[in-house]
């Protein structure tokens, strides 16, 4: 079977099965009522790493991925048939990348690790959800949510501990089935090898390392020439690397100029290849002239060189003894843990690990560096700043000296979200740049909450992510009123389940007052300050403050209305934004400091960042 390591593949989760409508109607029992049940959930797609495949050869023949959908509810309450995952087995070293947006989705490091690249879609709610006071036999029903779909690019980077670089023709793949029971292609001409070639070196009968034959590199890799990318790659993932040097090059090019060129190839496309450990090696040691070679590059180079012959044995045991003392100065490959999806315990110190999560809205980038306090991570400062991506870096570099208990080792893990697609993707396009690590929570089935309303993919993320952080606050069977106050505002509301059920939006303060600025010529450029408004105003400013206080008020004292028919309690008031203590400062103004009707307020400025966390921390658990 051939060998293949790169495949472009469609992937789409389950549709979610519709609801029934449906009514009792059973002897002896009148009015028996709506009794149709939810639809079934989609099925998800799922790619998972294997140690029983070493390709991607068993996939590479099937382009379109579906999973199965949810099934339709029934009658007598009977929920939908829940859609089967799919599950795509693919080699460890996987990595999985998202065509059309190009940034990488998940890196699959281990066997065993696994993530939903398409979630199936939730089956639609039965007549038997619309049951209400004022409706007491509803005919409606909703239909399934669509499944996610998307194309990817699987690529596989071959997991090795030692890797074999030099030029074609160098000895590799021989010096491989000399040490291993590995059979690689061997023939006296260049490019023999045009795949990776894995084999176990036994050590003493007990220990072992994976050794790998890698394809050939000529000047211009870093560029693609000869297999170029399709080399280099390869090499990434090998933690020793063992340079094969020709003492007698056939086109009677210089040994050592040859062994640099290598070397440069590797640096230019990426430095940390070239600073990886390297063990040099003049081959077929045999041939007349090999000695002085390897005594001329050791006296060159001013570091060890060893000669060796795959054909005769000489110096193949002293090979093996410098990689394993390279191997043991150098960590394995552990797979760091990865956030958005991963189902394995990565460890109690790094699972759910995220460094810095971020807000992206229509105007600015809200940021905050996180720390772990008590054990649990938290948001230790917000800082809200004008959308700039030409000085994100210096940000960043000013955070990490402002906060010292922020300790941070090599790449970060960043958690973002936002009501703004365009700029959202600039800034996740920038983290991946910098190498960190990404999830993006940009739907609302990545989320670790429950949303009641129809549509919920029209619902803003930021909205869900206040009532996730929300959600965490709450006791159980208190509901809670949801206020964000920004250049719109927002008041949503959470039952007594903690389930989301919307509310209301309508614009804020700065909105309306940008508005009056941009269309009416005599009003100057008015910044609203801290103080409290008289309440109501006579002129405009204020009245545009009084008028959205009022607005907010109408919202709250109608969701706390509703709530009084099903919940016992007072519900729970949770306010963010930017003008969050602009509100609560016009509620002391008004001598209303109990209001609304009594109900405890809670003002939160980094609640939406807090649900960020809390949102990429349950998808990697």
């Amino acid at each position: 079977m051939a060998f293949v390591d790169r495949v472009t593949l469609f992937v789409k989760g389950g549709d979610g099965g519709p609801g029934c409508c449906s009514f009792r109607r059973e002897k002896y029992i009148p009015k028996g009522g709506p009794d149709g049940g939810d639809g079934g959930d989609g099925g998800d797609v799922i790619v998972r790493a294997t140690p029983d495949a070493d390709s991607l050869a068993d996939i590479v023949n099937r382009k379109h991925w579906r999973a199965e959908n949810g099934g339709r509810g029934g009658p007598d309450k009977c929920h939908g048939k829940r859609g089967a995952e799919l599950i795509i087995l693919v080699p460890p070293g996987t990595l999985i990348l998202d065509r059309d947006r190009k940034n990488v989705l998940r890196d699959l490091k281990a066997p065993g690790q696994e993530v939903v690249i398409a979630r199936g879609g939730r089956g639609g709610r039965g007549n038997l959800a619309f049951v209400s006071s004022t409706n007491r036999a509803p005919r409606a029903i909703q239909p399934g949510t669509p499944g996610e779909e998307r194309w990817i690019v699987l690529e596989l980077k071959v997991i090795a501990d030692a890797g074999l670089i030099g030029l074609p023709n160098a000895g590799k793949s021989t010096l491989l089935s000399r040490l291993s029971h590995a059979q690689p292609e061997i023939a006296d001409y260049p490019f023999t090898t045009k795949r990776p070639n894995l084999g176990l070196v036994t050590i003493g009968g007990e220990r072992a390392f994976v050794l790998a034959d890698l394809p050939g590199l000529i000047e211009g890799a870093h560029h693609g020439v000869g297999l170029g990318h399709e080399f280099l790659r390869h090499v990434e993932r090998t933690r020793v690397l063992v340079h094969l040097v020709e003492p007698l090059p056939p086109d009677g090019s210089d040994p050592l100029q040859n062994y640099q060129t290598i070397r440069r190839e590797l640096e230019l496309y990426r430095p940390e290849l070239a600073a990886k450990p390297e063990v040099i090696a003049v081959s077929k040691a045999e041939l007349i002239g090999a000695a002085a070679v390897r005594e001329r590059m050791e006296r060159e180079l001013d570091r060890e060189v060893l000669a060796i012959s795959a054909v005769t044995g000489e110096g193949l045991s002293q090979l093996v003894q410098a990689v394993v003392q390279r191997l043991a100065e150098v960590p394995p490959l552990i797979p760091a843990p990865l956030l958005g999806g991963e189902k394995e315990d990565s460890g109690a110190d790094d699972a759910g690990r995220v460094d810095v999560v971020a807000d992206v809205g229509n105007s600015r980038v809200k940021w905050g560096p996180c720390i772990r306090v008590g054990g649990e991570p938290a948001v230790v400062r917000l800082a809200s700043l004008e959308y700039n991506p030409d000085d994100w870096e210096g940000q960043l570099t000013r955070w990490k000296k402002d906060f010292a208990d922020w300790k941070t080792h090599g790449s970060l893990a960043w958690a973002v979200a936002g009501v703004h697609p365009e700029r959202r993707d600039q800034l996740c396009a920038w983290i991946l740049a910098r190498g960190d690590r990404l999830v993006l929570l940009d739907h609302y089935s990545r989320l670790p909450l429950q949303v009641g309303v129809d549509e919920p993919e029209r619902v803003g993320v930021d909205r869900l992510l206040n009532a996730v952080a929300a959600t965490a606050k709450l006791p159980p069977h208190q509901p809670a009123i949801l206020v964000d106050a920004g250049s719109a505002v927002t008041v949503d509301w959470l039952d007594e389940e903690h389930v989301f059920r919307g509310g209301s939006i309508f614009p804020g303060v700065r909105l309306m007052t940008r508005a009056l600025h941009d269309y009416t010529a005599q009003l100057p450029d008015v910044q609203i300050g801290p103080p409290a408004p008289a309440l109501p105003g006579r002129s405009t400013i204020p009245a545009i403050q009084a008028g959205v206080f009022w607005a907010v008020v109408g919202g709250v004292e109608k969701i706390i209305d509703r709530l009084r028919r099903s919940a016992p309690g007072m519900p729970h008031v949770f306010l963010t934004g930017g003008d969050a203590e602009w509100i609560v400062g016009a509620l002391d103004a008004a001598d209303a400091a109990d209001w609304p009707l009594g109900c405890p307020r809670t003002v939160w400025p980094e609640q939406t960042l807090h649900g960020v966390l809390l949102s990429a921390a349950a998808l990697s658990s």
